[in-house]
């Protein structure tokens, strides 16, 4: 297969993936997904953008963005983020809509090309997706139970503008009855989650006394234009997360002790992780980031820990897409493949202990605990 058909072989089997997981929560992206697979201006638009983030949510978070920033065009009437109406507003969307829809969205592409080619060029995928919380703060208390009342530092690897820092200071609320996820101390918005299985007996709060994020392009929660770009990669029917993600930007915007530092994970973390003193456990963490790191990136991440782990005490929380291991082979044959997997690695005086915590859904609707204390 040439490179041109093996780029475009790979755009069709992408975007044709995402329409699958879209197909849950966004009746929009779907269809726009499944139209688009084979769609020659949208693979030679993405070709503009590295090759890690060739991606659909790219490309419609870059439309998404022009939307948002007042561009005015036919597609905003679908666009319930800048005030249009749901695609399946009356259910299943008939086959003229669907067409008036992707007409509209090729027509977008055409005449804001230019602008669009920009935003590929220099924006990333970045969805800070606060929602992840319901699994990770959970998880967050097990390692502070085994820290035995140590402090922690947090770290987190892809951590766009660093809304996941906050962890402990959200509210989280569960779907469930009796089964307390453990309200943070503050009041700075609320997530709320689906609890399934038996949730980990929460107790003290974790100490918290650095809060450290490294991404390739850290987002500035003080600047209007990246806010903006937070909010274009939310899908545009999610109302309630795009109000969850306004409610957490006030939270940073409020709370200025976090250190967000700009670099390639592989180059940045060793020294981080170096320079925490030696009376805090480092709590390394990161959520929807391993799709978008190299096998050789992960094999080296995974060393670094490895490494940083056998002379001090440190934890590390993933909460990824079904293939990381060992957490892959763990859950076995019982997760789909757009179900996320909380997995916990500790190492306690240089021993290493694998543990899959939970299943949960990517954006933290439902988590289902698994490995309860």
């Amino acid at each position: 297969m040439l490179p041109q058909e093996q780029i475009r072989d790979h755009h069709r089997r992408h975007f044709e993936g995402f329409a699958k997981e879209a197909c849950h929560d966004s009746a929009l992206y779907e269809r726009l997904a499944r139209a688009l697979a084979t769609d020659e201006t949208a693979v030679q638009l993405l070709a503009h953008a590295p090759p890690s983030q060739r991606r659909a949510n790219l490309l419609f978070a870059a439309v998404h963005d022009l939307l948002l920033d007042g561009i005015e065009h036919p597609l905003a009437r679908f666009y319930p983020s800048v005030g249009g109406q749901r695609l399946d507003a009356d259910g299943v969307p008939g086959e003229r809509e669907v067409d008036e829809v992707v007409t509209a969205f090729r027509d977008l592409l055409s005449i804001a090309q230019e602008r669009i080619v920009e935003t590929i060029r220099h924006r990333r995928t970045q969805t800070n997706e606060v929602g992840r919380g319901a699994a990770l703060w959970p998880a967050l208390h097990q390692v502070a139970g085994w820290a035995a009342g140590r402090p922690l530092a947090l770290v987190e690897i892809g951590c766009s503008a660093g809304l996941l820092l906050h962890l402990d200071r959200y509210r989280y609320r569960s779907a469930a009855p009796n089964a307390d996820m453990g309200p943070g101390p503050g009041d700075g918005g609320t997530i709320s989650s689906e609890v399934r299985g038996i949730p980990p007996r929460i107790t003290t709060p974790p100490v918290i006394t650095q809060r450290i994020g490294i991404d390739l392009q850290p987002l500035d929660v003080t600047d209007d234009a990246d806010v903006r770009w937070l909010r274009a990669c939310v899908w545009p029917e999610s109302l309630t997360r795009l109000a969850r993600l306004d409610a957490a930007v006030g939270v940073a915007r409020q709370n200025r002790d976090v250190q967000l530092l700009r670099g390639e994970v592989t180059q940045v973390l060793p020294s981080v992780l170096t320079d925490l003193p030696d009376d805090v456990v480092p709590c390394v963490f990161h959520s929807a980031t391993f799709a978008y790191l190299d096998p050789q990136q992960r094999d080296h991440l995974a060393g670094t820990l490895g490494s940083v782990g056998s002379g001090r005490d440190l934890a590390w929380l993933s909460l990824e897409g079904p293939f990381l291991e060992p957490f892959a082979s763990m859950a076995g044959d019982t997760t789909d493949g757009t179900t996320f997997l909380l997995g916990s690695t500790v190492w306690r005086d240089g021993t290493r202990e694998d543990r899959l915590l939970a299943r949960a859904h990517p954006h933290g609707a439902w988590v289902e605990h698994l490995c309860a204390p």
